[in-house]
Formats: structure tokens, C-alpha cells, sequence
């Protein structure tokens, strides 16, 4: 199963940004937020998360 799937996002706002700026490494989440954020207020629980140099992982849970 998609993790996409399990979520039940369709992750629009992510492939946009990969679409128009490409993979920007661990700043790419800040992007995604961006996005998701100018659409209007967060409904459901959104886990965002990020690698960065090194294989740095970052996780976060955004709560409406």
C-alpha cells in the first residue's frame, strides 16, 4: 500500500513543487508547506517529512 494511500492525501501540493523547482533536498518540505498552507487551513493531519545532507531525516505531524 501507498503510504499516500494509507494518509488518504493525494500529495498535489508535493508533486507541484517537485514539478516547478525539482528536488531542493531537506528545503523542499518548507515548500510544500507553503503551498499547503496558501490553499487555506490544514483539515486533517498532515505528516511532513524530510531527508537532508548526510541522510538526515526529519519528521513532523501538523494538526488542524
Amino acid at each position: 500500500m501507498r503510504l499516500a494511500d494509507y494518509l488518504g492525501h493525494d500529495l498535489a501540493a508535493t508533486r507541484k513543487v517537485l514539478r516547478d523547482h525539482g528536488n531542493m533536498s531537506s528545503p523542499t518540505v518548507l515548500f510544500v508547506l507553503e503551498a499547503l498552507l496558501a490553499a487555506g487551513p490544514i483539515e486533517k493531519p498532515t505528516l511532513l517529512t524530510a531527508l537532508g545532507p548526510g541522510f538526515v531525516g526529519a519528521m513532523g505531524l501538523l494538526k488542524p
